[in-house]
């Protein structure tokens, strides 16, 4: 079977391609130090300039991935559908990224629970709910690496009959002054070396590789980590294709700050002091809350100068 690599700029560009290709994995691995889980709303995206949306998107990836792939469980069981057909998706990811991300979410149940909406004694653990969550409803489990072994997921790449693994570069620590969205305040051993990456690939050979958030600088440089990258998967017999890439990362990073402009003063405040409101769990305020955020977004996108 032909191996193949397929690097993008984005890490949303890449559940296009995967719906663009013939093929379906019944084993994706990916491999981030973000959950791109987001659940976002095709009525807010669409208030966005076109180039703006795959800037948004970056934080749904996996999400999307998973859409691309077979949809979620929690549509598929509203719609009284069977689950037993969706290819199983492992997001690995290092454990200071996840206790980030749990941190988060339990910072939104107590915005929740201090409104009055939710009781205290109404709220499990923060982390079994966030792994039930991902599991149950998104159908991603998640593998913690570091700290646990890498290579113990190489029998499960092994015995599947076609595998995807999809990686996010800000998983390397080599990669970190090469990607879009750093990891800040890491200790070196909290997150993975390439060499363990390449060993997972050599023992496995995955047919196909998606790779994404290298800077365009990154790729262009011949002796950038990124490039001695890819030319270790070369050597093991990959073929390398680029696809979508930008032309300059000033264009890219410009993409994501105007995003994250709009995301870290418009939509995230927003959404806190609805988390705060007594009905907040309530259809009625999900209805009105929902269209308070779309009102936001475009008056914020009516008026920004893209």
């Amino acid at each position: 079977m032909e191996r193949r690599v397929i690097i993008h700029n984005f890490h949303s560009q890449v559940f296009r391609t995967l719906n663009e290709l013939d093929e379906e994995p019944d084993l994706v691995v990916a491999l981030d130090s973000h959950l791109d889980v987001f659940m976002g709303t095709k009525d807010i995206l669409d208030l966005m300039p076109k180039q703006i949306r795959l800037a948004a998107i970056r934080a749904s990836a996996h999400t999307m991935i998973r859409r691309v792939l077979g949809d979620l469980p929690i549509f598929l069981k509203a719609e009284g559908l069977p689950i037993d057909f969706l290819p199983e998706m492992i997001l690995v990811v290092p454990r200071i990224s996840l206790n980030e991300y749990v941190l988060e979410q339990a910072k939104k149940m107590r915005d929740i629970i201090l409104g009055g909406a939710l009781l205290p004694n109404k709220l499990r653990d923060p982390m079994e709910t966030c792994l039930s969550y991902l599991s149950e409803c998104l159908g991603i489990k998640v593998y913690t690496s570091p700290p646990k072994n890498l290579m113990k997921l190489a029998d499960m790449l092994r015995e599947a009959e076609y595998a995807l693994l999809d990686l996010d570069v800000d998983y390397l620590q080599e990669l970190q002054s090469e990607c879009y969205t750093p990891i800040k305040y890491t200790q070196l051993g909290q997150l993975c070396w390439t060499a363990q990456m390449l060993k997972l690939v050599r023992k496995t050979k995955p047919p196909l590789i998606t790779i994404s958030e290298a800077k365009v600088a990154a790729i262009q440089e011949t002796k950038s980590n990124f490039s001695r990258l890819i030319g270790r998967l070369k050597n093991l017999g990959y073929k390398i294709k680029y696809k979508r890439i930008f032309t300059n990362d000033e264009e890219a990073e410009r993409l994501i700050k105007v995003y994250q402009e709009f995301y870290e003063g418009v939509q995230k405040p927003l959404e806190k002091k609805q988390r705060e409101e007594r009905d907040y769990l309530s259809k009625e305020a999900f209805e009105r809350n929902h269209k308070e955020l779309k009102e936001a977004a475009k008056k914020y996108f009516t008026q920004k100068s893209i």
